[in-house]
């Protein structure tokens, strides 16, 4: 993989959840009317960014090959996809609809109501992500043994834990400070960890042409 190429690479792994992790440095603790603005501004700006976060498992899942590796690499993207859908739900309801229902009504059961179910599908969207994380770790890990890169395990290791264990806060914490932002940083360095330990050029065993002398080679002998 060129230099450039991998660059932009970890960029579109990192850059999403630093940006996230910016801007809940911002983010009020409750939706008040004193602090609807601002809820609002934040939720509108974050809109674009939630759905990125899913580039992270995308990216180090690499080719989707044959077999059970296949099957693995589909089931990363599906629950990518089921993360940008459900956690923009919550965003787009418990963030902008109910900052903007508090701004017009300053604050009613409707808000309230708004809140709940965005949060309902916001954590099917992040269990998505925690569950597309683990076989990320285990494609990756695969991949590394096939290529013998024993020297890159420290680096998937600790990758492991971190993009395991920010997706894991983010159940939770969300972008709220401090432990929101503590998973966005997380998750932006597991991610970028994992993809320093992973092999440049991850191609299945399966289909690793066998080693041995050319057909047409054989043939002109």
């Amino acid at each position: 993989m060129a230099p450039t190429t991998r660059l932009w690479r970890l960029l579109g792994l990192a850059v999403p959840a630093l940006a996230l992790a910016v801007l809940g440095l911002f983010h009020p603790s409750r939706l008040r009317p004193p602090t609807a603005d601002t809820y609002l501004l934040l939720h509108l700006l974050a809109m674009p960014l939630f759905p990125l976060l899913a580039l992270g498992p995308w990216l180090l899942a690499g080719r989707a090959g044959l077999g059970l590796r296949r099957v693995a690499v589909i089931a990363v993207r599906v629950l990518a996809l089921v993360y940008a859908l459900y956690y923009t739900a919550l965003d787009l309801l418990a963030g902008v609809a109910a900052a903007k229902v508090v701004q017009v009504t300053g604050g009613s059961p409707a808000h309230g109501e708004l809140v709940r179910l965005g949060d309902l599908l916001g954590s099917v969207g992040s269990a998505a992500l925690v569950a597309a994380l683990f076989v990320v770790v285990g494609l990756v890990v695969v991949d590394a043994h096939a290529s013998g890169g024993r020297r890159h395990w420290p680096l998937i290791a600790l990758g492991a834990v971190l993009a395991i264990g920010g997706a894991w806060l983010f159940l939770s914490a969300h972008i709220f400070h401090p432990y929101g932002v503590e998973a966005m940083v997380a998750l932006a360095a597991g991610y970028v960890l994992l993809e320093m330990g992973a092999p440049v050029r991850r191609v299945p065993v399966s289909q690793t042409p066998p080693a041995g002398p050319r057909p047409e080679a054989v043939a002109a002998r």
